[in-house]
């Protein structure tokens, strides 16, 4: 999935999480990587990843059988994928660009 900016990437997560999210400290610290659980503990989990949102959660297979699987929604960013795309573009260029310096 493809949106324009952050904004509009959490608004998607609403859409797949409607009883909300929470911010998991103790993951973000470890990870490094913004973490969020859904507050109704249902296994939902969404993990900031700058120029993308991944959602994890639990998706009923067979209605009539109790059985579950993980989801994985990557939300990307298009706002952000410029940016990086721009900061990259600027290194190259600075690279071929710009006179190397003598010693």
């Amino acid at each position: 999935m493809r949106v324009r900016t952050k904004a509009e990437a959490w608004e998607e997560v609403k859409k797949m999480i409607p009883e909300g999210i929470e911010p998991q400290t103790e993951a973000t610290r470890r990870t490094g990587k913004p973490m969020y659980r859904s507050v109704d503990r249902n296994g939902a989990l969404v993990v900031d990843l700058g120029n993308r949102l991944e959602v994890s959660r639990m998706v009923r297979i067979d209605k009539d059988v109790d059985l579950s699987a993980s989801e994985t929604t990557t939300i990307w960013i298009q706002e952000e994928q410029d940016k990086e795309n721009a900061r990259k573009m600027a290194r190259y260029l600075g690279k071929k660009l710009l006179p190397r310096r003598s010693a």
